[in-house]
């Protein structure tokens, strides 16, 4: 390999035990990292302890949540979006939140908890979500 090419390898998870994330993570829905390539939109696992509590995909787009919607730790799994707009390099100014287990995010009961953290505006079938501005 010449000097400055990067080789291109497969995101891969091992170790974990989960049917749904082995549907998720077929070949043709992994991500490739290469050099000089523009950022694709991607899957992050939120876990609390040891717990897989929220996977996302698509940069925040369609959100699997594996916690009840009245659990103390709920609101510890949108940490997510503090990380996509908060980053210190290259940030983004807003997300859009599609889908929630499926369902229309603006009809999502799990959308409230998103509202209490950040700034959102809902449209007829997503939510925009906005880093919360101080007073």
């Amino acid at each position: 390999m010449a000097l400055g090419e990067t080789e291109m390898l497969p995101a891969r998870l091992t170790g974990y035990d989960s049917p749904w994330l082995d549907r998720m993570m077929q070949e043709s829905a992994l991500m490739w990292v290469g050099r000089h390539r523009r950022r694709l939109a991607c899957t992050h696992l939120i876990y609390i302890g040891s717990r897989l509590t929220l996977v996302s995909k698509r940069s925040g787009r369609e959100l699997h949540i594996h916690l009840p919607v009245g659990h103390q730790r709920l609101a510890d799994c949108f940490v997510l979006f503090d990380h996509l707009l908060g980053r210190r390099i290259d940030p983004l100014k807003s997300t859009t939140v599609e889908t929630i287990n499926g369902q229309e995010a603006p009809d999502s009961l799990f959308i409230e908890v998103l509202c209490d953290r950040f700034d959102t505006t809902s449209e007829t079938c997503a939510v925009s979500v906005c880093r919360r501005v101080a007073p």
